[in-house]
Order: C-alpha cells, then structure tokens, then sequence
C-alpha cells in the first residue's frame, strides 16, 4: 500500500514537471509555467476537498454517472429506453 501512495506521489510530481516544461517550451515564459505547475495539485486537492466536504466518493460520482445518462446517450426517441449493458 504505502509503494502504491508513493507511485501515485511520483506519477503526479511527473506529471506536473512535464506539464510545466511543455508550457515552457511552447510559451517560452516561466510565470505561465509557474502558473500551470501551481494550479495542477491546487485543481485537485480542491476536488478531493469538495468531495470529502459532500461526503461523496469518487465510486459513488462514477455509479451515478452510470446510472443517469447525460445528454450524450439520450436520442430524440430514446428516452423511454434503458441505457444499454456495457457488456454488450
């Protein structure tokens, strides 16, 4: 568990370097990529914040999002149908 955690610490720490590197080379400015490299662990700790004040889990957001399909899968004609197996 705690080799999982620390994975999990690096991919994000990779994650926000390399994102911060290609701001860089693309903009050429490094308070762009100073802003990028901040807001990315700021974007999800608010998430996970927002979740924890709700009381909400992320397998609770996915079930429902099964469960209640957008406006992606609805159809002129299909809204009396059920929303299909996705094993089939």
């Amino acid at each position: 568990m705690t080799g999982a955690i620390r994975g999990l610490f690096f991919e994000g720490a990779l994650g926000v370097v390399l994102t911060g590197l290609m701001v860089l080379l693309f903009l050429r400015d490094w308070r762009s990529s100073l802003v990028v490299v901040l807001n990315i662990p700021l974007a999800i700790l608010a998430s996970v914040t927002a979740l924890w004040v709700s009381g909400q889990t992320i397998n609770i957001m996915t079930w429902a999002d099964w469960r209640w399909p957008s406006a992606s899968w609805s159809t002129s004609n299909s809204h009396d149908r059920e929303r299909p197996h996705p094993s089939r």
